[in-house]
C-alpha cells in the first residue's frame, strides 16, 4: 500500500490542502485492497476527518498503467496512483470535513484510463499549481512540498516539464532539490509566502487557449509580441492585470489579421475587407466584430477610459480564447 506520510495532498485551482496520512493498515475487500487516509486541517477546531481509499489488486500492472511513463516499481506506481486519485478525488467532491458521507476513493481501471486520456493542462494552470503546492507545504509546516509522477498525472504533462517550470523560479518563489525519477522538492522562500491561494480569484475561469507555438514564423512576430505579453499579464501571480491580457491578446489578433489580410487599419476594418473578399464566413465575421465592438466600449480595454477597468476573469477568459480561436482560423486562411 501507498505511503501517505507526510504527504500534502492539494487541489488544482490551489484552494484547499490538506496533509494526510494512513491510518492503520490495508484491508482486503473484493478485489481491493482498502485502507483510510487521515486528513488533517489546518483548523485547530477540526482535528481530523477520515476518507476511504480502495486501490484496486494488480491494477500497476495492466497495459494502460504500462503507458502513463511511470517507474518500474511496484509499489512507486502504486503510490503515483493512489496519491493522484486521492487528489483528483479532492478536485471533484471538496473538503471531507463536516460531511457525514464523503463518497470513498476509488483507484481503478476507470480512473487509470481517464489518466491516459487527459488534455494537458496550460503552463498556466501547472504554474499555479505548483506555486499552490509549495505555499500550503510551508503554511502546514510540512516541509517541502514534494513534486513527483502523481502531480504530472494530475495535470497530464511529463514530470521533466514541471522541472522546467520550477527551474524558472528558483532563487526567487523556491529552493529546489532534485530526487530519484524526475521527482523535485521545492521549499518555498518569501517571495512566495506572501501569496495566500485562498484570497485570491482564479487568474481565470478556465484554461487559455495557448497559439504561440503555432507563430513561429517572422511574418508573425507583431502577434507573437502581443501574445506573449498577454499571457504574461494574465500570469501575473498575486495580481493579474486582466484588462491588458484582455487587450493585448486583441492586439495580437488585429496584428496576424493585418498579414493575412495584407492590409492595414483597425481590426474592425480588416474584418470587413475579409468579409469582402469572401475568406471570412459572414456569421464570423459578425463574431468579430462583436468582438471588436467589446473592445471599444468597455472602459480601459481597447482606449483608456474615464472609468477604472472592469474586466472581470470569465471576460478575459473569454475574450482571450475568442481571439485564439479567430487566430488559428486566420492562420488556416492564410495557408490559401
Amino acid at each position: 500500500m501507498p505511503n501517505f506520510e507526510p504527504a500534502l495532498v492539494v487541489s488544482r485551482d490551489g484552494t484547499l490542502a490538506f496533509r494526510v496520512q494512513q491510518e492503520g493498515a490495508g484491508r482486503t475487500v473484493g478485489g481491493a485492497e482498502v485502507t483510510h487516509l487521515i486528513f488533517l486541517s489546518e483548523d485547530p477546531q477540526q482535528s481530523s476527518s477520515v476518507v476511504t481509499l480502495g486501490v484496486m489488486f494488480g491494477l500497476v500492472g495492466t497495459g494502460l498503467v504500462n503507458s502513463l511513463g511511470l517507474p518500474d516499481s511496484q509499489s512507486a506506481r502504486t503510490t503515483a496512483l493512489a496519491d493522484s486519485a486521492t487528489g483528483d478525488h479532492l478536485d471533484r467532491h471538496g473538503s471531507p470535513f463536516g460531511r457525514a458521507n464523503y463518497p470513498p476513493i476509488q483507484c481503478d481501471g476507470a480512473f487509470v484510463e481517464s489518466l491516459t486520456k487527459r488534455a494537458p493542462a496550460p503552463e498556466l494552470v501547472a504554474r499555479q499549481y505548483m506555486r499552490a503546492k509549495t505555499w500550503w507545504a510551508w503554511k502546514l509546516d510540512a516541509g517541502q512540498a514534494l513534486f513527483a509522477h502523481s502531480d504530472a498525472l494530475r495535470l497530464g504533462v511529463k514530470l521533466k516539464t514541471l522541472q522546467k517550470l520550477a527551474e524558472e523560479e528558483i532563487g526567487h518563489l523556491w529552493k529546489m532539490v532534485t530526487q530519484d525519477y524526475g521527482a523535485f522538492n521545492l521549499t518555498a522562500q518569501p517571495a512566495l509566502r506572501k501569496i495566500d491561494p485562498r484570497k485570491r480569484g482564479p487568474l481565470v475561469l478556465g484554461a487559455l487557449v495557448d497559439v504561440r507555438p503555432l507563430l513561429s514564423a517572422p511574418r508573425y512576430s507583431a502577434a507573437t509580441f502581443h501574445l506573449n505579453e498577454a499571457f504574461k499579464y494574465a500570469e501575473v501571480l498575486d495580481a493579474p492585470d486582466l484588462t491588458n491580457a484582455a487587450r493585448e491578446g486583441i492586439n495580437a489578433l488585429e496584428a496576424l489579421a493585418k498579414v493575412v489580410a495584407r492590409e492595414s487599419g483597425t481590426l474592425g476594418e480588416i474584418v470587413k475587407e475579409l468579409r469582402k473578399q469572401n475568406r471570412l464566413h459572414p456569421s464570423l465575421a459578425a463574431c468579430l466584430g462583436a468582438l471588436w465592438g467589446y473592445t471599444n466600449e468597455e472602459a480601459g480595454i481597447r482606449h483608456a477610459g474615464t472609468e477604472s477597468p472592469t474586466v472581470k476573469p470569465a471576460e478575459a477568459t473569454l475574450a482571450m480564447n475568442i481571439c485564439a480561436a479567430a487566430m488559428l482560423y486566420l492562420l488556416e486562411i492564410d495557408k490559401t
